[in-house]
């Protein structure tokens, strides 16, 4: 893909500045007119991208604000949470088997403290299926998510079809005129070619003045015609 306008200027405003400090280096005498070029330089390629950054953001913004930027949003949103939820879901299930693994030592457990490790357990447990609850939503989302924003981009280039096909007939119906025009100018230029044969035949035939005079109106004639096309 070739460089647009900015990105061209961008980097003529790059060379710039670099054969500004070579020349400087090599050629000290001419510090003034190098230094006046590196400021423009400088100056060049800071508004060249700012301009660039300001395209940028409105691009951004203007995609965002689209339908497939603020479906992407969500697909964003949901992916992020996905990973949210089953690093919590791992944690969860360390956290039960830490819990079982100290009430199942074999070690004697205050009946309180075993009671309380059981609750805690059956509390995460809860935990475990909410966030297994909530992992399949949100998956079940972007899947959904997903079918929307490949329709949305069928429906777009179904549009686009549309236009180049409309341009196609466009096309084909000048065509179709010009080939006319071109047969129907062939058409003639064959009937007027084949007179001319006709009409050299003829005089070369021809055994008066008078035929000869006759074929060469007729030649002066058609060839009036032909300058009147």
């Amino acid at each position: 893909m070739g460089m647009n306008r900015n990105e061209k200027l961008l980097w003529i405003g790059i060379l710039v500045i670099v054969l500004s400090f070579v020349f400087l280096r090599f050629f000290p005498f001419l510090r003034l007119i190098l230094i006046a070029g590196l400021l423009v330089g400088a100056a060049v390629l800071t508004i060249l991208g700012t301009i660039s950054y300001i395209k940028k953001r409105k691009k951004e913004q203007a995609y965002r604000r689209s339908t497939e930027g603020q479906v992407r949003s969500r697909i964003d949103y949901c992916l992020q949470q996905i990973e949210k939820n089953k690093a919590e879901l791992e944690q969860i299930k360390q956290d039960i088997r830490e819990l079982e693994r100290d009430l199942d030592s074999g070690i004697e457990i205050a009946p309180e403290h075993k009671h309380e490790g059981e609750t805690l357990i059956e509390a995460f447990r809860s935990e475990l299926k909410l966030r297994e609850t909530k992992l399949g939503f949100f998956r079940a989302c972007v899947q959904k998510l997903e079918v929307l924003i490949h329709n949305h981009s069928i429906a777009r280039q179904i549009v686009n079809k549309k236009k180049a096909l409309e341009q196609l007939k466009e096309n084909h119906y000048e065509e179709l005129a010009a080939m006319e025009e071109l047969r129907t100018q062939v058409e003639m230029d064959t009937h007027y070619l084949n007179t001319i044969r006709d009409l050299s035949t003829q005089m070369f035939l021809s055994q008066t003045v008078d035929d000869a005079l006759l074929l060469k109106l007729e030649l002066e004639k058609m060839t009036r015609e032909m300058r009147d096309i």
